[in-house]
């Protein structure tokens, strides 16, 4: 239940009373606000996506779940950050993730500020440390393309993930190509077709993210 003095539809109401020493008190009088309180129907939350999302923050994520409104001011809390909830459906909420150091924190759901006692287990969401490209192998290739380039690096299949990134790409310049992880460490790639006769940059892109370092 949640207590609030706004009119919220399609819930059951009622209103509040105060009992001192036998007698109740009349909150409802005309002098003074009716103070209600609202059952609301219960919340469920069972999946997230993306699970995982980089230390800098700014990832949009959507919790799946049961019983979510429009109206009922909730929030995505994600470890001790509260982010409004954008409403989507019944079954769906978007939420902008804050920066955070890298580790995995607990997704749960707030209801005008207090935590929802309805839920049986948070979600889990990892931050993740943003890949950092040191070198690649080999360093130069013919014009015409089709060098298999292996980049080196970090955090390219971040140990605290149950999984790879599900999209990982080389850029050779302005020009993107898919990637293979080979391992935490390192990428492969091939070379696309380039005839300007000039050196471009090569870095590695996840999950739309452009990797630091060169």
């Amino acid at each position: 239940g949640v207590v609030t003095s706004d009119d919220v539809q399609n819930t059951n109401k009622v209103a509040v009373s105060v009992i001192l020493d036998g007698v109740t008190s009349d909150l409802s009088a005309s002098e003074s606000p009716q103070v209600m309180y609202s059952y609301v129907s219960a919340i469920s939350i069972t999946d997230l996506s993306p699970s995982f999302g980089s230390t800098r923050g700014g990832s949009d994520i959507i919790i799946s779940g049961t019983g979510f409104r429009y109206d009922i001011g909730l929030s995505c809390v994600i470890g001790d950050f509260f982010s409004p909830a954008v409403f989507v459906s019944e079954t769906a909420l978007l939420c902008l993730t804050p920066a955070h150091i890298a580790g995995v924190v607990d997704v749960s759901i707030s209801i005008n500020g207090a935590l929802s006692e309805q839920l049986v287990q948070p979600l889990k969401f990892a931050f993740v440390s943003p890949p950092v490209v040191s070198s690649s192998s080999p360093t130069g290739g013919s014009e015409l393309g089709g060098t298999v380039v292996t980049v080196f690096g970090s955090g390219f299949s971040p140990a605290n993930m149950a999984t790879q990134y599900e999209q990982v790409s080389c850029m050779f310049g302005s020009e993107v190509v898919s990637a293979v992880v080979i391992n935490n460490t390192a990428v492969e790639c091939v070379s696309p077709e380039y005839t300007s006769g000039s050196a471009v940059e090569l870095t590695v892109m996840a999950n739309g993210e452009v990797a630091s370092g060169s």
